[in-house]
């Protein structure tokens, strides 16, 4: 098949854009925020891409990343998130809570090389928890970290309440969202109506335009197609895409 007809065919069209989508993990990380009646949870979920934003997480700079290695940076992982995480909870700032260690990926062996870093391979957990004096009414929080980790940097979060959830993304335009758990609990007919699930399109939607800009915003993934388009020999190609 030659290149015109190749890149007229949608199916092959398709297959290059589903090629680089699945190279790397998207330049995202994850929040979920459990809130009970008595304690809220924070889970912060990174891949050592992110990390490495924040401090040298492979202080050896071998290009491998042991377990040792992340324990020792988890002080400075902490206190970045700290600074840079703020949580509210009825309208007054609140301390996210006590720091567990970082989870290690599971199944992810001693070390995880460099290659692996911005990957769903390399995803760390470090989670926060604190005690609630009472029920708390509403929970705000806020991500001040897309100065640091970019500004197409995007955190995808989930509330946690009452045996719902409902899902939030985060970016440097929308850094915080405030979760009122009035909705949650106000029987239906009432002024403060029931808090709907977010429906199937919308999550869609946002799915959708996160992929869009996370393939066309990329000058590797225009530069991947561009070599996959252009370029018949293969041989050629391997070395362009190593390159």
């Amino acid at each position: 098949m030659s290149a015109l007809r190749r890149i007229a065919n949608p199916a092959y069209v398709l297959a290059l854009l589903l090629l680089p989508a699945q190279a790397h993990n998207p330049d995202t990380s994850y929040a979920r925020v459990v809130i009970g009646r008595e304690r809220i949870d924070v889970r912060l979920t990174l891949d050592l891409f992110t990390l490495e934003k924040i401090t040298a997480v492979d202080a050896d700079r071998d290009q491998n990343v042991t377990r040792a290695e992340l324990a020792q940076a988890a002080p400075a992982i902490e206190k970045f998130l700290r600074a840079h995480v703020k949580l509210e909870r009825d309208g007054k700032p609140a301390a996210l809570g006590e720091a567990h260690a970082p989870e290690w990926p599971r199944d992810a062996g001693e070390a995880l090389a460099a290659k692996d870093w911005h990957s769903a391979a390399s995803l760390v957990a470090i989670n926060f928890s604190q005690p609630l004096p009472q029920p708390a009414r509403e929970v705000a929080i806020t991500f001040d970290v897309f100065e640091t980790f970019g500004a197409r940097h995007t955190v995808l979060g989930a509330f946690d309440y009452g045996g719902g959830s409902e899902e939030v993304t985060f970016t440097r335009e929308e850094p915080d969202y405030l979760f009122d758990t009035a909705y949650a609990d106000a029987p239906p007919g009432e002024s403060a109506a029931p808090r709907k699930a977010s429906p199937l399109i919308a999550n869609l939607a946002r799915f959708l335009k996160l992929g869009i800009e996370h393939i066309f915003l990329g000058y590797d993934h225009i530069c991947f197609l561009i070599a996959l388009l252009v370029v018949s020999r293969f041989r050629e190609l391997v070395k362009i895409v190593t390159s």
